[in-house]
């Protein structure tokens, strides 16, 4: 699904030269997750919190 949700999402699009992932010259839109979302079961997803978002490069959010 992660794939789905990024780099195939992109290539569907036609935007993988701006947005499949994360290269120089690429826009930045990301969230940070606190734990790894290869690591934890899917259910768990919901409750994990975000350390911070970053929208064209720039962060727009911070965890305390």
């Amino acid at each position: 699904m992660i794939e789905a949700y990024t780099i195939n999402a992109a290539y569907s699009s036609m935007q993988e030269e701006i947005i499949s992932s994360i290269s120089v010259g690429k826009r930045a839109d990301l969230v940070v997750l606190q734990k790894n979302l290869f690591e934890i079961r899917p259910s768990d997803l919901a409750e994990t919190p975000v350390v911070m978002t970053v929208v064209d490069g720039k962060i727009v959010y911070e965890s305390q």
